[in-house]
């Protein structure tokens, strides 16, 4: 009985292929992204359902694939999210296939492990590298077993029409993302309800009014009890009080303290100005932007119209904008949903209704126009006397604007309301005083330290919002610093202000990273605009969030949606999906914004990015030397080889001829000498020299006999470098 059932089976399929017609999914020249792939009849989708049937299972339990719909769609890349069936725990696939329904050499989807009986996965096809456009016509999804290895419980076609670009197109991804609401979101209607999520990240304080004392009389603080006429502010960040004084014997202690490591050290007006003027090459060449002023014509001091007021300057004790927060169960830091700093200060003259705010932190400023804002030159730039200096400026910003200065206000004023004697007229930034501000860097690294002396604050913008920073230092540091650049631990460090009347001496962390969120700003949603990838890296959507106002107690609240962590490449285009996003949202928040992270382990972008900081004609060029090893080891049985390079060019400056090495520890593989500062190396001129050392898996060691001298900074070592350099070849095969 059972074979006559596979005979009618595959009568049918021949039938169905003889005549399925060419599905046209949608015209070459548009995105796929949110179309629905039509299912093709053939004879290996008939062939698989008939394996899943024979394989076991219940009649009425058959794996099934009910829908698979496009989610990505760029000239090299596709995504697919596949709902299916009763696949637990099997194996998902897939492959692109032409016309004649061959799969082109690497066109398969990496495997992905299913879990539940039913759900979706997505499927990601990315086009090997190829000189000429290949168009598809079709996408088999495909359901192996995973306890049984090439066992297929099931296997569909689906019609896909789609041409897939040779390498260097010009990108025109499109990925279309579906929020998807959590928790307390989940039950907002189409309109305001305010539901109140869980969990409160910013308790609430009680408010003590402290009036002004007579004299003798001591002020006890709410938060300490104690009556030493002290005051301990504590930041939310921390539990570990710091302490500054001020004029009116009240102690501000700073939360962050000293990150310079060493001690404090105040840097004269003088070493400031010397530093300015010797770094002034290098903060010649960042962007030019408007709102940021030389040092000299900064604006410091009370605002005159705010003295008028009775402005004394900023008071020791903060109030927190977010207390009473609301948030789900996130990884949510409610320091992040500012970028003014959440802590803001009243006027030591609480009737003057004056508060101040200052930067939450500084982070390397980048544009879509213009990129990073940091540059690099070599001291060959500013003279004999800079001899091997290394000159780097950077623009700093903290993300503020009047959209941050207006949110910030619309939370003060909802502080006001909660508590009605607090007077409040306006929102400042905080005052400095003449010569109040110092910059240091921490050796994060234990790899370099910059002393104050050889830093300089050269421009500010009158909001705080952006700060151009100069330092001096050599190439070995530098390149010490340009390799945190690119890795996680960044360049660390603090600016501190001193602010008019003695109140207040915040310490603003600075992190300057390549592939850091913070640089590349805030992306503020639109459900119908969507978003562009303008960055140099692939960036990763974690979360949509919303933040509220509760009219009836005018506590904030956070409502979030689920983006998937999907990854979105350079120049690629979001459209949202947004049905789940109650159309209120959109003008009941106070902000609407997406959380996401920066891909950093990308390093052709961290290239592209460190070409334009270095870019420039007075700068000299770090390169690298680049060892490939073809098969020498495999030729002679050796266990490593070492190459000894020597050059007088290790040294931007110093034409001392000195010696690197590296070990070659395997064939067909890159090994990397670096830096190297070749560019000035005269034409025809060897830039190095390298001698080889091989030693056998018995411990014995060739040493190499002969230099051999190189003008590129690319070589080659097999048999032939091998055997020049050594002046033989142990274990040389026939």
């Amino acid at each position: 009985m059972q074979s006559h059932r596979v005979s009618i089976v595959l009568a049918i399929a021949c039938a169905c292929i003889a005549v399925a017609p060419s599905v046209l999914i949608r015209a070459a020249d548009q995105t796929l992204v949110g179309t629905v792939l039509r299912p093709v009849d053939d004879l290996d989708s008939l062939i698989g359902d008939l394996i899943g049937r024979i394989g076991g299972g219940s009649h009425d339990a058959q794996p099934t694939i009910t829908r698979v719909a496009v989610t990505e769609d760029g000239p090299r890349r596709l995504a697919v999210s596949v709902s299916y069936t009763a696949l637990p725990n099997a194996r998902l696939t897939g492959e692109i296939r032409g016309r004649d329904r061959r799969s082109p050499p690497q066109m398969q989807a990496p495997l992905v492990q299913l879990g539940a009986a039913a759900g979706d996965a997505t499927l990601v096809f990315d086009a090997p590298p190829a000189d000429a456009e290949f168009e598809s016509a079709y996408l088999r999804v495909i359901a192996m077993d995973s306890q049984r290895a090439g066992s297929t419980l099931l296997a569909r076609t689906f019609a896909l029409k789609k041409k897939w670009q040779p390498n260097g197109s010009a990108s025109k991804t499109v990925v279309r993302i579906t929020p998807v609401a959590i928790g307390t979101a989940k039950r907002l209607g189409s309109q305001p309800d305010y539901a109140p999520p869980p969990k409160v990240v910013v308790p609430v304080k009680p408010v003590t009014t402290q009036p002004t004392n007579p004299p003798g009389v001591v002020v006890r603080d709410h938060r300490t009890g104690t009556g030493t006429g002290t005051v301990e502010v504590r930041d939310h960040r921390t539990n570990t009080p710091t302490t500054t004084s001020t004029t009116s014997g009240v102690v501000v202690r700073d939360h962050r303290g000293d990150t310079s490591g060493q001690g404090g050290v105040k840097v004269t007006p003088t070493e400031r100005r010397e530093t300015a003027t010797k770094t002034a090459p290098a903060v010649a060449m960042l962007p030019a932007r408007a709102s940021v002023v030389q040092l000299n014509q900064f604006r410091y001091g009370i605002m005159q119209e705010d003295v008028q007021k009775g402005a004394q300057g900023p008071a020791a004790a903060p109030i927190e904008l977010l207390e009473g927060l609301r948030t789900e169960d996130l990884d949510v830091n409610p320091a992040s949903l500012l970028s003014i700093d959440s802590k803001i200060y009243p006027d030591k003259n609480p009737k003057s209704g004056i508060f101040y705010y200052f930067p939450r932190a500084y982070h390397l400023e980048w544009t879509p126009d213009t990129g990073p804002g940091m540059r690099i030159l070599y001291g060959a730039a500013a003279g004999a006397a800079a001899s091997g200096d290394v000159l780097m400026a950077a623009r700093l910003e903290s993300g503020l604007d009047t959209s941050e200065v207006q949110l910030a206000t619309t939370l003060l004023t909802a502080y006001t309301r909660r508590n009605p004697a607090t007077v409040f007229s306006a929102l400042r930034p905080l005052p400095l005083q003449k010569d109040g501000l110092d910059v240091s860097f921490a050796a994060v690294l234990g790899q370099y330290s910059i002393p104050k002396d050889k830093i300089a604050i050269t421009g500010l913008s009158d909001v705080l919002g952006e700060i151009e920073v100069s330092w001096v230092t050599d190439p070995v540091t530098k390149e010490n610093l340009q390799l945190a650049l690119t890795q996680d631990v960044g360049v660390n460090g603090s600016v501190s202000f001193t602010a008019a009347g003695g109140g207040l001496e915040p310490q603003i962390p600075i992190a300057i990273q390549l592939a850091d969120r913070d640089s590349y700003g805030r992306v503020r949603w639109n459900r119908t605009d969507g978003f562009r990838n303008l960055t140099p890296y692939p960036l990763r959507m974690r979360y949509l969030h919303a933040l509220i106002i509760d009219p009836r107690n005018n506590l904030p609240i956070l409502y979030s949606w689920s983006l998937g962590n999907t990854e979105v490449s350079p120049q690629a285009l979001v459209q949202w999906d947004a049905a789940s996003v109650p159309a209120w949202i959109d003008t009941e928040a106070k902000r609407v914004w997406v959380d996401y992270g920066v891909v950093s382990s990308c390093e052709p972008c961290d290239k592209q990015v460190l070409d334009a900081i270095t870019g420039g004609v007075t700068s000299v060029t770090a390169d690298q030397i680049t060892f490939h090893t073809i098969t020498p080891l495999a030729d002679v049985g050796g266990y490593e080889l070492t190459a000894t390079v020597r050059s007088k060019y290790f040294d931007p400056k110093d034409r001392t001829l000195v010696q690197k090495s590296v070990v070659l520890k395997a064939d067909n593989q890159d090994f990397l000498v670096k830096p190297i500062y070749s560019g000035n190396a005269p034409a025809g001129e060897a830039v190095f020299e390298y001698l080889l050392e091989l030693a056998m898996p018995d411990g014995k060691i060739y040493k190499g006999k002969n230099w051999i001298a190189s003008d590129s900074l690319r070589v080659l070592i097999g048999r032939s470098q091998l055997e020049t350099s050594l002046g033989e070849l142990p274990g040389k095969r026939p």
